[in-house]
């Protein structure tokens, strides 16, 4: 039974850190390169791949590494800001 916690805790770990990979492959092409706007197709054209790519990274690093990735999360979440 711990096997199949052992993997649903990387693949849980993986899909979390999946999505703000997604965040970030937006905002460094946004900063990196210019956009140019024809048309929505265009303008996915241009972002996707980098999401993709920066999601598969902090994916992967979520997967390979579940409890490093688990003691980063934590720390982030506990982050205040403002008072």
């Amino acid at each position: 039974m711990s096997k199949v916690f052992g993997k649903a805790e990387k693949i849980i770990m993986a899909l979390i850190w999946a999505i703000p990979g997604a965040f970030i492959g937006a905002l460094v092409r946004l900063f990196s390169y210019p956009t140019t706007f024809e048309s929505v197709s265009s303008l996915l054209w241009q972002y996707v791949p980098w999401m993709l790519g920066f999601s598969i990274l902090l994916g992967a690093f979520g997967f390979l590494f579940p409890r490093i990735s688990a003691l980063i999360l934590e720390f982030l979440l506990s982050i205040e800001i403002g008072k």
